[in-house]
């Protein structure tokens, strides 16, 4: 992947991802980290020339450098270390998913391949992204 390719995907170094929010520890036990590879993984140090990406940038004081993972579905995590106050800051970005199960007609509708009684499909209410997995039941 280029470089132009990757930042149209993932944004640039200085950027905040989109939706950025702070999570707590215990929403980041639940998180995708634990579960999944990340597709893609990076550092940011946020900063902008814009007042007002400043601004939201500012609100969250970093101390340091963030460790930054996306996922598959559009969603991410980042830590930021706080050495001097020994502690980890949490983060999440991206769509908070919001999914439906889609019925197999509903699927077809939408063009995505349903395989039968242990296939669910969902699809995300907010940005569409559409998850499929096989529950074997």
């Amino acid at each position: 992947m280029t470089q132009q390719e990757q930042e149209k995907k993932y944004g640039r170094y200085n950027d905040l991802p989109a939706n950025f929010r702070e999570i707590t520890e215990g929403e980041f036990a639940h998180s995708h980290f634990f579960s999944y590879d990340a597709e893609f993984q990076t550092t940011r140090h946020p900063w902008s020339s814009d007042p007002a990406q400043m601004a939201e940038i500012g609100k969250y004081n970093f101390k340091s450098t963030l460790k930054v993972w996306f996922y598959w579905d559009g969603t991410g995590l980042a830590m930021a270390q706080e050495y001097w106050d020994n502690k980890i800051r949490y983060f999440a970005f991206g769509c908070e998913h919001d999914y439906k199960e889609l019925s197999a007609a509903e699927a077809r509708k939408e063009g995505v391949q349903h395989y039968g009684k242990c296939w669910h499909v969902n699809k995300c209410q907010k940005c569409g992204h559409v998850h499929s997995v096989d529950s074997s039941d």
